[in-house]
Formats: structure tokens, C-alpha cells, sequence
């Protein structure tokens, strides 16, 4: 009997409740987006639009989420980091359809990767990136680590140098800020460098040596393979790492995984073989500008700069400069457009500038006329007055005097 009434006991179902998803690209203003999604308005339009063909559902059955509604949910969940109920609430969307919309926005960004994380396809792209990263100082190839819940299988692996749980992240960007190349695939625990080493694009750079490298290469590479030597682009990438950033060699043979010594070798051949006298005078040479300083600054430049270091053992008081720190004055000559044609980085800190001058090869040009005729410098008071070296009045008296200053 009892089998009989539950064959026929008909399974009641809970009703659903729709509850009305308001439209927040029309309720909030650009900026309110911007503070709860990370992205503009048109920004989130055009996410929309390069996800529609694989978000759309085919029919509107059971109230189906709109592909704008799925980005919103996905951004909210990236910007915020909060839980999925916590943003259904928000949403007027159930937890399970959260994590849904979050698995598919993310899976559809993921094929997609690779129309926009790229490297430069031509060299003239190339080119005007370096050009780029020239004019703002420096660039490099940063490693993140993203923080993530401890994972239950070999949940050791994750953990960092700073004893937390994540995941280290190897990207590199251009001087855009645009990422041209990504890694994430290593545990917290992996060090930067063989992250490095075992991506893709160490192997495209060892297969396919920079230009920039050719100029150098002659001068630093090792003549055997005893002893794994570092190679030419370890050597430079150790030399622009530390020029750019000034951190201590140990620092920098941590992030190369290589040893200190190492790196200190490696600065010294690299730098001097960027200063051999052919490789200065493909970069720096004295040339007729003065027509851009007249389109500038209405007349036809000599600037020293006094670089910091740390006191030296040998000498100290003659690197003490005026303002009683320890320095090389350098002499550095630059066009109109902050292009170096002459540099002179020999002098302690405490020599005069019209002394540098004086003693520089660039002296010598100008006073046996081998510069064009018409071609002058300009430089600051601490300059002597020269025919071709053009300085300010001291104490301008009004008139002549006073415009030719400014």
C-alpha cells in the first residue's frame, strides 16, 4: 500500500521568483562605473560587443541574463573580489548564476586573449616602442603575485616569500601600459626567474637576438660554453635592470638568478663595450641644430648635471660638491629635440663646470672650426661667455640686455 501512495505522490515544486535586474549602464553615471567596475561606460559596451557572439543565449527562456548583465556580474566579481552571493544580491541574480556568468565571461575573455595580448608584429612597431620607453626612462618586465584562497592539493606550492597563497603572474607591457605578454601558470613559490626562463618569450629572445644586443654581443659573449656562461642577453638584461632601477647587484642576481660577481662582470663588459668609441659616435654626434632652437625659443645647448654616488674610499673630498654631497659632475650637451650629441661623465663633483668645458674635446671643435659656421652652444652662468658659447647677464640692465635673457 505504502509503495502504491508514493508512486502516485505527485513531487511539488518550489515556484520561482523573477526578481527585476534594474540597468545599471543607464542608473549610474561614468564615473560611479568606473568606481564600482574599473571600467567606462563605453569601455563595458565594447567588452559587451566582443563577447556577444559567445554569450548570447540562442532564446529568452527562463528569464536568460543578457550579455550585459553577464559582464556587469563578471566585472563586479573582478573589481571587488567579493563573494558570489554577495554580488547576486546586488544583482537580483542567485549564487549559482553568478559563478555561472563568471566561468563564461571568463572562459570567452580567455579565447580572446590572443587578439589583444601580443607582441609587436613589425619592426617599425618595434621601433616605436623602444623610441617610446627611450623618451619616458626605462621599462621592464614586471612579476605580480596575485592572491588567491590556500588550494587543497599541494597547497605548499603556493605559498609565496611572504608566507601568504598565490599565484606569480609574468607580465610585460609596453610603453603604453599595453600588455604584450602574459604568464599565469606558476605557483607563488616559483622564483621570477625560471618563470622567465621557461616562458615562450625567453626562448623567441634567444632564438632571435634583439637588435639592440647586436651592438654589444662582438664584446660580451663568452668564446667557450665552460662553465654555463651567462649569455650576451643575461648580460644585458642585468645592465639595464641595474641602470634602471639602482637596486643592489645582489637584488638584481636574485631576479636573474645568478650570482652577484656575476652581475658585477656583466655591468662592467656591457658598459664598456657600449663605450667604445664606435659604438659612441653611432649615437652621439655633434651636428647643425640651431633652426629647431630658433622655432623653440627664438634663438639657437651645454648643461651639467651632477650625478649621486656613494663616497668613495680613495679621495672622498674632491667628489664633495657645492652642495655637500658626493657626485661626478657630468657634462652633457643635447639638441632641440633632448637628443644627446656630447657627453663628458669624468669629472669629480667638485670641479667647476666652465673647467669641464674647457678641458672637453667639445672646445677643441668649436675653437679650430670644425662646427659648421653659425652653430653656437648655450649654457647656463656657470659658463665662461665665448663666440660660440652663448650665456645669460648676471644682472640684466633693461632693454637688450634684459630680452636677450629671456
Amino acid at each position: 500500500m505504502t509503495s502504491i501512495v508514493n508512486r502516485h505522490r505527485r513531487r511539488r515544486y518550489r515556484p520561482r521568483h523573477y526578481a527585476e535586474c534594474p540597468n545599471l549602464l543607464e542608473h549610474y553615471s561614468n564615473d560611479e562605473l568606473y568606481a564600482r567596475y574599473r571600467f567606462g561606460r563605453d569601455d563595458i559596451a565594447f567588452i559587451c560587443n566582443i563577447l556577444r557572439p559567445r554569450l548570447e543565449c540562442a532564446t529568452l527562456r527562463s528569464h536568460a541574463l543578457t550579455v550585459e548583465e553577464q559582464v556587469l556580474i563578471a566585472l563586479r566579481f573582478y573589481a571587488s573580489g567579493s563573494f558570489f552571493e554577495v554580488i547576486g544580491d546586488g544583482l537580483a541574480v542567485r549564487k549559482s548564476a553568478v559563478g555561472h556568468v563568471v566561468h563564461s565571461v571568463s572562459s570567452a575573455l580567455t579565447d580572446l586573449l590572443g587578439q589583444f595580448v601580443k607582441w609587436p608584429e613589425n619592426e617599425d612597431d618595434m621601433t616605436r616602442t623602444k623610441r617610446t620607453f627611450f623618451s619616458l626612462g626605462g621599462g621592464g618586465c614586471p612579476i605580480l603575485l596575485v592572491l588567491l584562497t590556500a588550494p587543497h592539493a599541494r597547497e605548499w606550492e603556493y605559498v609565496n616569500r611572504k608566507g601568504r597563497h598565490s599565484i606569480n603572474v609574468q607580465l610585460v607591457g609596453n610603453a603604453d601600459l599595453v600588455v604584450t605578454n602574459c604568464v599565469v601558470r606558476w605557483p607563488g613559490s616559483v622564483h621570477d626567474a625560471r618563470i622567465l626562463r621557461a616562458s615562450r618569450l625567453f626562448q623567441k629572445f634567444q632564438q632571435n637576438t634583439p637588435d639592440g644586443i647586436l651592438l654589444v654581443r662582438d664584446a660580451i659573449i663568452s668564446p667557450t660554453n665552460r662553465n654555463n656562461p651567462i649569455t650576451p642577453e643575461i648580460k644585458c638584461l642585468a645592465t639595464l635592470r641595474y641602470l634602471a632601477t639602482g637596486k643592489m647587484q645582489l637584488c638584481n642576481a636574485d631576479d636573474l638568478g645568478i650570482s652577484q660577481p656575476s652581475v658585477s662582470r656583466a655591468i662592467n663588459q656591457t658598459l664598456n663595450a657600449l663605450c667604445r668609441p664606435h659604438i659612441i659616435q653611432q649615437f652621439i654626434r655633434t651636428t647643425q641644430h640651431q633652426t629647431n632652437f630658433m622655432a623653440i625659443a627664438g634663438m639657437p645647448g651645454v648643461v651639467g648635471t651632477h650625478i649621486k654616488i656613494i663616497a668613495p674610499s680613495k679621495d672622498e673630498d674632491v667628489f664633495v660638491n657645492r652642495k655637500k654631497l658626493h657626485s661626478i659632475n657630468t657634462q652633457i650637451v643635447f639638441d632641440a629635440t633632448f637628443n644627446i650629441i656630447d657627453v663628458v661623465a669624468k669629472w669629480p663633483g667638485s670641479t667647476h663646470d666652465s673647467r669641464i668645458l674647457m678641458e672637453s674635446g667639445l672646445r677643441q671643435l668649436f675653437e679650430r672650426h670644425h662646427v659648421p659656421v653659425g652653430c653656437h652652444l648655450l649654457g647656463d652662468s656657470g659658463y665662461p661667455c665665448k663666440t660660440w658659447l652663448l650665456t645669460p647677464y648676471l644682472n640684466p640692465q633693461p632693454g637688450a640686455q634684459l630680452k636677450y635673457n629671456m
